[in-house]
Formats: C-alpha cells, structure tokens, sequence
C-alpha cells in the first residue's frame, strides 16, 4: 500500500513545498503533471489543480535520478517502455526526445515530459461482483471497460478475493505486462494481490501466459488489457490446457468489443461466457452489467 512519502522522496525539495503536498491527502492524489517549462498541474479529487510552480530541466534530470536511485543504467529496460515504477507500485511515465532503432525505442536521450500516476488499492472493489464470478463456479470472465474506469483496480481485486479464498485453494498466474496490477517495486508486489499469486512482472502478455502454464500450474491466470492476435492465441491455448482466464478489454459495450478483431473470437463458446461492463455514470468503478453470455444466446 502507498502513501505520500513514497511520492515525496522521488521530489526536489522546492517541488514538494511548492505543491504543498505535506498538506493533502494521499488518497485524492490522482496524478502529477510535469512539464519543462510549464506549471506542473495535479489531478486532485479528480480535478485538474494548476500549481504556481513551473519545472526546469533540473527538476526533471533529479526525479530520474531519484527514483533510479542514481542508476539510471539499471533502468534502461523500464525507459524503452516509458515508465519507471516506484516503491508503493507508482508509476513515472517518460516523454520527450527519444533514441529509436529498428522501428523499436532504445532510450531517450532528452526526457522532459513527466507523468507521476499515484496507485491507489481500492480493496473490496470487487466485493459487488464477487457472487457473479462465483455462481455455478468460476469461469473465464471479461471485464470490459472504457479508458479510466477502474477496470485494472477491479482486476487487481478480484485476484485478491479469488486468490485468498481458502476453498478454493486456487493458484493465479498474474500477467503484468505494465507493472500496474501487482506494482512491483525491485520484483515484490506493492499491492495487496492474495496469498496465492504468482507475478511475471514487466512480461508480454502473450509469452507470459505461455510461460505461467508450463512453469507454475495455474488454476487461474489473469491479464490486463487484451488486445492483439498473439494475446488471443495465448488465452486459447491456455483455455485447452485447462486453465480459466480473467482479463480486461477497452470497450463500451459487450457489442463494441464483439467488433474487436481477434478478441471478438474469444467471445462464448468455450472462451470468456461471464462478460462484466464497467463505466462512469455513477462515478469510476461503475458496474454496468454483468452478463453471462451463454445464458443469454441459449
């Protein structure tokens, strides 16, 4: 679980004062913006907040640092894919001029963008679903979700629940390709993700599922964000070997992601049949609908 002084120590001194945020409570902190030359913004109770602070250079080169904890080499995996995550399972998104070779980022060489996305664990989120994914026993389940919805916190939740049901006894392999899920920091879970979940922290969705089945027998595998043909091809052979399979998919309705390639094919049959949709209209963390698919095209 995260708090405040985890953000504080990845932050110049004079940022930290000028922010106030010895003054505000963590658990409305949402994101920091900061942005060379320009007045660093907050997202607080999920409204933007511009600060009277502009960043320099040098505020950007010592959050690096920082959070590297002056070893930026050591680091040079998590810059390819834009982001370096922190104790607490917080996330430091990177922008600016990057180093490209075959078509693939290597580096960047000037990074003057920062987006600091502050984790929050809502645990019991999942409690209001829980019936849903138990009835008639537990079955490939989609969670479906636009953008900022709380989707990924869902997830992270269910897991949990799943994972510390001791009737279950039941064994996940969490996928955790963006480090968001389990937010490891130096490969030990940040979050609550129960007793009895593996981690392949930082791993393509696709090898990673793969390797979860031949190398920890697992009962479930979870994975977020689903989206391309070898994602799809993962979860079918998973799905043969006997492993049940939750994931997430971009998507405003169970009709949207039927138009999706490759993920539409997961759909029924023997894939995913217990389909629940999330969205805003109450707030994040909606649940829409909770729908079993098999039922409903019988």
């Amino acid at each position: 679980m995260g708090d405040i002084g985890q953000i504080i120590r990845i932050l110049p001194g004079e940022l930290v004062t000028g922010l106030n945020l010895y003054g505000i409570k963590f658990d409305k902190i949402n994101e920091i913006r900061i942005r060379t030359g320009r007045y660093i913004s907050l997202i607080y109770d999920n409204k933007e907040v511009l600060s009277t602070v502009k960043a320099k250079k040098e505020h950007i080169r010592k959050i690096i640092e920082l959070a590297a904890n002056y070893s930026v080499y050591a680091y040079e995996q998590s810059f390819k894919q834009g982001f370096i995550t922190i104790e607490g399972g917080h996330r430091i998104g990177i922008a600016g001029h990057a180093i490209v070779e075959n078509n693939s980022i290597r580096n960047f060489n000037y990074i003057t963008f920062l987006c600091i996305r502050v984790a929050h664990q809502v645990l019991g989120c999942s409690n209001k679903v829980m019936d849903f994914v138990y009835a008639g026993g537990l079955e490939n389940t989609l969670i479906i979700s636009p953008p900022g919805c709380g989707k990924t916190t869902l997830l992270r939740d269910v897991v949990r629940n799943i994972s510390n049901n001791p009737e279950l006894s039941m064994n996940i392999s969490l996928i955790d390709e963006r480090q968001e899920i389990a937010g490891c920091y130096m490969g030990v879970p940040q979050n609550d993700i129960g007793e009895r979940t593996d981690v392949f922290d930082g791993c393509p969705k696709d090898s990673g599922m793969l390797m979860a089945i031949r190398a920890m027998s697992p009962g479930m595998i979870a994975v977020d964000e689903i989206g391309n043909k070898y994602d799809a091809q993962a979860i079918r052979y998973c799905i043969a070997c006997g492993c049940i399979i939750i994931g997430t998919v971009h998507g405003y309705s169970l009709e949207d992601v039927l138009n999706k390639p490759y993920v539409k094919e997961l759909v029924g049959m023997d894939g995913f049949n217990k389909i629940i949709i999330m969205s805003k209209r109450h707030g994040k963390g909606t649940i829409e609908k909770c729908i079993n698919y098999r039922e409903r095209h019988s």
